[in-house]
């Protein structure tokens, strides 16, 4: 019977339906399926979670969740909008993402909520975020940049919202450049400063640093920038540095640069030749790695302390083929990755040589730090 339990495991099928086991169990180096999730609403709220993507993944260390920017879709059929327009969180743990507020223009009408525009906002207008959404746990504030939303210039705007007020905030001023398409954040938790990448035109890109004590904003120049887009950024808090990955390998002659904040100088990385210009990143603390995933199915890890690129042992590949996104769940030693496809895929990742099946907590802290709820009782987010 072990033995039949560890082949399982290790062929990627030990998580239980939901329902059946509120642990989520994870073979070493296995890409395993989240499974069903349960969406939750408040009850003031009579729609649906509605796939939008393009949006990217964020660690909340003080809520021990990860936070999101995805669609809501209103009930009765009343018109939404088609980019993301609602705050979300997951824990994976517990299979669950949970709406935590809506967006600009969705106002209460006859028991249910409706999509309609405003001139004067209270909240974001609905917006692909890319790369332009992070938590800021000095301040307690989730920031949420420019996006894309078919030209809109509403989507240009940029906010903060309050995780313990529940208030949005524009923020002061905007970055200077043009279009928000595709804008990638980097944030470093001794600093002040939230390093926002936005394009210009297309094969450029311009560097802000946004000063959240002071609420101003300062253009960078970046060394070596002629002929490239940030496609993806992943920030190393322990050394403040961060892994940038650029949309094509010219002038770099790298997919990968090396971010100094204190510079603002990017400097290539070295790597093999079997990366694509869709891979994405994250760094994982307990590891001090940074996790590469390739929707074609490559998995690595990049040690910055010893410049070296290394695959991942992996017994099998996600099976999530279409571009993705991703984000570490340190609480629970998890990758994880969305996709298009609307599906939600974990691995634990082990260094070669050692590690075993592992088991996810089944608890994690609530938003303010006390024990989770139980069974049956309301949670903030």
């Amino acid at each position: 019977m072990r033995r039949l339990l560890a082949a399982m495991l290790l062929a990627g099928l030990a998580l239980p339906a939901a329902g059946d086991d509120p642990a989520i169990k994870v073979a070493a180096n296995t890409w395993t399926p989240l499974g069903k999730i349960a969406y939750e609403f408040p009850e003031r709220y009579s729609g649906t979670y509605n796939l939008r993507f393009w949006c990217n993944l964020a660690w909340d260390p003080d809520g021990q969740r990860i936070l999101f920017y995805e669609g809501y879709k209103g009930s009765h059929g009343h018109s939404y909008s088609i980019y993301a327009n609602a705050l979300y969180s997951l824990r994976p743990a517990e299979r669950t993402v949970r709406l935590i507020d809506l967006s600009t223009g969705w106002k209460s009408g006859g028991g249910h909520y409706r999509y309609q525009p405003t001139t004067q906002p209270a909240s974001p207008h609905p917006r692909h975020t890319w790369g332009a959404l992070t938590y800021v746990p000095k301040y307690k504030r989730v920031y949420v940049g420019p996006g894309a939303a078919g030209g809109a210039p509403q989507a240009n705007t940029f906010w903060s919202y309050d995780v313990a007020t529940g208030a949005w905030t524009n923020v002061t001023g905007q970055p200077p450049g043009p279009s928000g398409f595709q804008t990638h954040f980097a944030h470093f938790p001794d600093s002040d400063t939230l390093w926002v990448f936005t394009p210009r035109g297309g094969s450029w890109t311009n560097l802000y640093a946004f000063d959240m004590a002071r609420q101003t904003w300062a253009e960078k120049q970046v060394g070596r920038t002629e002929g490239f887009a940030v496609q993806h950024v992943a920030a190393d808090a322990r050394r403040k540095r961060a892994l940038v990955r650029v949309n094509f390998r010219t002038p770099f002659e790298s997919l990968f640069a090396l971010f100094d904040p204190d510079t603002s100088v990017l400097t290539p990385v070295r790597h093999p030749a079997e990366f694509s210009t869709r891979s994405r990143m994250v760094y994982m603390p307990r590891h001090d790695r940074y996790f590469i995933h390739d929707p074609a199915g490559k998995d690595w890890t990049y040690d910055p302390a010893g410049d070296k690129f290394e695959r991942v042992p992996a017994a099998n590949s996600s099976t999530l083929r279409m571009d993705n996104y991703i984000v570490y769940d340190e609480a629970n030693d998890l990758v994880v990755i969305y996709t298009i496809e609307d599906r939600f895929e974990v691995f634990r990742y082990v260094p070669p040589g050692g590690g075993a099946v592992g088991r996810t907590p089944t608890t994690s802290p609530d938003a303010e730090g006390g024990a989770a709820p139980a069974p049956g009782q309301a949670r903030n987010g």
